[in-house]
């Protein structure tokens, strides 16, 4: 005889939507008012969420912003960084390599986290590119896995650490960049 597969986890599907105008439009769930300008599902052990056919860990954050709807993933560090350390560099690279990316990210998160603002940093070549699960790899994972927790401070705070996954071979200095020096 043989066993069941184990079945995945029942998705629930939410169409999300917008109505009336900005300030105070009301987010919609299947066409009916949802009576509110947000709405969060927070993360729980194991969560994902799908936001426009992309897979995250999580939870999600729904924001009715500029007359569309706006979607924060509200993640753990570690679980963002699955995310982010593959789409950043190649997940072939040495084991050191990614290790020191996944530090190197971690403290980029870290020196944004701020509770006032909607979201910490964005997932676009603006901060960090973030693709969620579909960018997961084992090299990376355990490079995370590794360096848990682990960020590089200045004078008792994040570092500023930046970088970039395609220069095109040249670089130019934080001054000419960002008219100033950075230090670590």
């Amino acid at each position: 005889m043989l066993a069941a597969l184990p079945q995945p986890p029942t998705m629930n599907t939410w169409l999300v939507g917008v109505s009336g105008r900005q300030p105070g439009a009301h987010l919609t769930l299947g066409g009916q008012d949802a009576g509110n300008t947000a709405l969060y599902l927070p993360p729980t052990p194991g969560s994902v969420v799908e936001i426009s056919g992309r897979f995250y860990r999580g939870g999600v954050l729904l924001r009715a912003q500029d007359g569309g709807v706006q979607a924060i993933n509200v993640v753990d560090v570690e679980d963002y960084l699955r995310g982010v350390v593959p789409a950043e560099m190649p997940s072939g690279w040495p084991a050191s390599a990614l290790a020191a990316q996944a530090v190197i990210a971690r403290t980029y998160v870290a020196a944004r986290i701020n509770p006032s603002a909607p979201y910490d940093t964005c997932a676009t070549e603006s901060c960090q590119v973030y693709r969620g699960m579909d960018a997961e790899k084992p090299g990376p994972d355990a490079a995370i896995a590794a360096t848990a927790s682990q960020v590089i401070a200045y004078a008792g705070k994040p570092a500023s650490t930046y970088f970039s996954s395609d220069s095109g071979g040249f670089t130019a200095s934080s001054a000419e960049v960002w008219g100033r020096t950075s230090r670590i």
